[in-house]
Parts: structure tokens; C-alpha cells; sequence
């Protein structure tokens, strides 16, 4: 996705840590993981749902189509 690295670099940048490098990296993977899944949901959403909605939906033309022509 374009601007992808942009915005892992912004939400590392939030993050202010201090200590050992271990230390560090274990809390901005940590802040990052978080982050990723809620720019997941907000920009994605719930692929699953959608999905299951889009197949009742595709479902539903089918039948229609089955009684009459669709144009």
C-alpha cells in the first residue's frame, strides 16, 4: 500500500523510549503491532464480514436471476 513505510516510520516516531537497545526494540515492536492492528481495522475493517455480506449478496442476485433476467 502506498505511504505503508510513511506511516510505520509516524508511529514509531510517537513512541519515546529510553534504556537498553533490547529494551527499546521490544517496546516499538510491541506499540507497533498495536497500532498496525488498529490501522488494520480502520482502514480494511472486518474483511470477513464484508466478505460473508458480499457472498449473501452475490447469493441473492443469483435467485433473482433464476426468476427473471437481470439487466
Amino acid at each position: 500500500m502506498d505511504g505503508f513505510i510513511d506511516l510505520v516510520k509516524s508511529f514509531l516516531d510517537e513512541l519515546d523510549v529510553t534504556g537498553p537497545s533490547s529494551f527499546i526494540l521490544a517496546k516499538k515492536l510491541n506499540f507497533l503491532k498495536t497500532k498496525l492492528k488498529q490501522w488494520n481495522r480502520e482502514v480494511f475493517g472486518h474483511l470477513e464480514f464484508k466478505m460473508a455480506s458480499l457472498v449473501e449478496k452475490v447469493k441473492l442476485l443469483d435467485e433473482k436471476e433464476q426468476q427473471q433476467s437481470l439487466s
